[in-house]
C-alpha cells in the first residue's frame, strides 16, 4: 500500500514540474529571447531513508518504481524583431555570444539589450559584459557587421571596439541555466567550440514560445495531476479502512 502511495506522489511531483516549466513559458511568451522550457518523464527508483539518511533494509525500504520530470531548454529559433537600437543583438543560428560574469567567469546569451557603462565596456541586462571590447561613451556611431567585429565614429574618425565572440555547443540543452536569459557551460553540454552565427545588430529575438501549445500542455498537465491527486486519496481511504477492520 505504501509503496503505491509512493509512486502516486512521485507522479503528482513529475506533474507539479511539468505544470512549472508550462507556467513559466506561458508568463514569458512576449519575453524577448526566451526560450521554451520542456522536459522528459523517466523512471524513478525511491528508496525509504532513516533520520541519518541511510537506506532502510526493512520491506518498507526496498525500491519502489515512481516518475520523475527532467525540464530541458529548447533553442529553437524564434523570429527577429527589428528595434532600431545600435546596441540590440540577435543571432542567427545555433550560437551564443560570450559574455564574463562578475566573477569573470565566461557565460552566454543568445543576444539581447546591451548599453555602455562609465568606463566604456559593452555591459548585457544581466549585469555581464562582453570581453576585449572598449567603446568610448563619446562615440557618435556604433556599427556591429555581420560578424560581430564592432566598430565606433568619433569626430569622424573610424576605430575597432573589438569583437563578440561566438561558440556553440555540442548539447545546449545541457547548458546551465543562470537566469536573465544566461547560460554556463556544464559537463552535459560539453565544450563551447567557435560558430560562425550571422549577428544582427538593430533585432532582438522573440520568445520561441507558442501560446497554443503551451495551453493545451498545460490542460494535458493538469488533467494527469489530478488523476494522481485521486489515486493517491483513494489509496489514502483504502490504507484508512484497512487499519480500522485491524482495530
Amino acid at each position: 500500500m505504501l509503496q503505491s502511495i509512493r509512486r502516486s506522489v512521485s507522479g503528482l511531483v513529475a506533474q507539479m514540474n511539468r505544470l512549472t516549466s508550462i507556467s513559466s513559458n506561458i508568463a514569458n511568451a512576449k519575453t524577448a529571447g526566451h526560450k521554451r522550457q520542456t522536459g522528459t518523464f523517466s523512471e524513478l527508483l525511491v528508496q525509504a531513508l532513516d533520520d541519518r539518511n541511510v537506506p532502510l533494509s526493512s520491506p518498507q525500504g526496498r525500491f519502489v518504481h515512481g516518475a520523475e520530470y527532467r525540464p530541458e531548454t529548447v533553442f529553437t529559433q524564434g523570429d527577429l524583431v527589428p528595434t532600431g537600437r545600435a546596441l540590440d543583438i540577435a543571432l542567427v543560428g545555433s550560437g551564443f555570444v560570450e559574455l564574463s560574469d562578475a566573477r569573470e567567469q565566461p557565460v552566454f546569451v543568445r543576444g539581447g539589450s546591451f548599453s555602455l557603462d562609465a568606463g566604456g565596456r559593452l555591459v548585457h541586462t544581466s549585469g555581464a559584459v562582453v570581453p576585449g571590447v572598449t567603446i568610448p561613451v563619446e562615440a557618435q556611431v556604433i556599427d556591429i557587421d555581420s560578424q560581430g567585429v564592432i566598430t565606433y565614429a568619433v569626430d569622424g574618425v573610424v576605430s575597432v571596439g573589438g569583437e563578440l565572440r561566438r561558440v556553440s555547443f555540442m548539447n545546449p540543452a545541457g547548458l546551465d541555466h543562470r537566469g536573465q536569459l544566461v547560460f554556463a557551460q556544464s559537463a552535459n553540454s560539453g565544450e563551447a567550440t567557435a560558430d560562425s552565427s550571422v549577428v544582427k545588430q538593430g533585432f532582438l529575438e522573440s520568445s520561441n514560445v507558442s501560446l497554443l501549445d503551451e495551453m493545451t500542455d498545460l490542460v494535458r498537465a493538469q488533467r494527469v495531476y489530478q488523476a494522481n491527486a485521486t489515486a493517491v486519496r483513494t489509496l489514502d481511504e483504502m490504507w484508512e479502512r484497512s487499519t480500522d477492520l485491524r482495530r
